[in-house]
């Protein structure tokens, strides 16, 4: 088979984009659909707090980003929910020379968000700019009970030219958004029309166009002619429920977070066969031809920016590659 039918479905380790721009404030989410039993209590993190917080859970990922030995014996505790998963993907690639290391270095810090309330979950949002010419990124830390320390649930880069607003004081913290808030567009029906938008491009969408979405949408028409001549590509997005939150802003938009799980299936033709790609083999060792089927998973880390009136726009967006399967 021609070099040309190789599986590159798996798709970029870490997509993420460039960047936008921060504005500092604190508060923070919470969980649509749910709430915080103690909303309006105000913020039970001091700003102290929060920065130590945030720096330590950064530190941690920052180890394991860089392949340090025994970084991934740490991922129960740093990490939660799908940034768990992909933590442990990532080590794996990481480990198998089929992602590149990073920096052990975390950079400039910065607490955006500090959540309401003194229930749980509780949340922190925080960012990092990794040197005077990095790119920032986005974080969601999340404590899920008084016994659990607070763990990176979510990571995304921010957009060219995006622009995250204010959140009230750390003192003060930001509301939970749930049903009840009147948004035109609720944060859970916008995840699920933006996955449909990443299998196929959707008429007048609840949200503007972004940069993210078409390279999913290229590079799924680009691997589908591809491979044309040996397998049937297909791929298929749904929405994850953890994480899913959303907060509000001192300008009363929301900032809403969540992950949507890619899934690429190559079938392969009667008579024909493929070779894995790195990555494929990184998860699926000792495969030296695949005969029959193959599939990658990748969980796609998103952040929009939600008025309460008009469309919604993603600031900040990543994906890393979660597993994958074939013979």
């Amino acid at each position: 088979m021609s070099r040309s039918g190789r599986i590159r479905g798996a798709g970029v380790v870490v997509a993420a984009v460039l960047a936008g721009s921060l504005t500092a404030g604190c508060g923070a989410p919470g969980v649509p659909r749910v709430g915080n039993d103690a909303a309006g209590d105000g913020g039970v993190v001091t700003g102290g707090q929060a920065d130590r917080i945030v720096r330590r859970v950064l530190e941690a990922d920052a180890q394991l980003r860089s392949g340090a030995p025994g970084s991934e014996t740490q991922i129960p505790a740093t990490y939660a929910g799908e940034g768990a998963r992909a933590a442990r993907g990532l080590a794996l690639l990481i480990a198998k020379g089929s992602a590149p290391k990073a920096s052990p270095e975390v950079g400039e810090v910065q607490v955006l968000a500090n959540s309401q309330g003194s229930g749980y979950p509780r949340y922190l949002v925080g960012s990092s700019k990794p040197s005077a010419d990095g790119l920032p990124w986005i974080y969601l830390l999340v404590a899920t009970n008084a016994k659990t320390p607070y763990r990176l649930a979510l990571t995304a880069q921010v957009l060219p030219g995006a622009k995250i607003n204010a959140f009230p004081a750390t003192v003060d913290g930001s509301a939970v958004v749930t049903e009840s808030d009147a948004y035109e567009t609720q944060p859970v029906a916008l995840f699920t029309e933006y996955a449909k938008g990443l299998t196929a491009k959707a008429d007048n969408p609840p949200y503007d166009p972004d940069i993210f979405a078409d390279q999913v949408l290229s590079r799924a028409r680009a691997t589908q002619e591809s491979v044309a001549a040996d397998a049937d590509f297909t791929q298929s997005n749904q929405v994850d429920s953890d994480p899913f939150v959303a907060l509000r802003q001192l300008n009363g938009d929301a900032l809403v977070f969540g992950t949507i799980e890619r899934t690429s299936d190559y079938a392969i033709k009667s008579g024909k066969q493929m070779p894995p790609a790195p990555i494929f083999s990184a998860f699926v060792p000792g495969r030296t031809a695949l005969v029959q089927q193959a599939r990658t998973t990748t969980a796609q880390f998103l952040v929009f920016s939600l008025p309460r009136e008009g469309k919604a726009h993603v600031v900040a967006a990543a994906e890393v590659v979660v597993g994958a399967s074939g013979y």
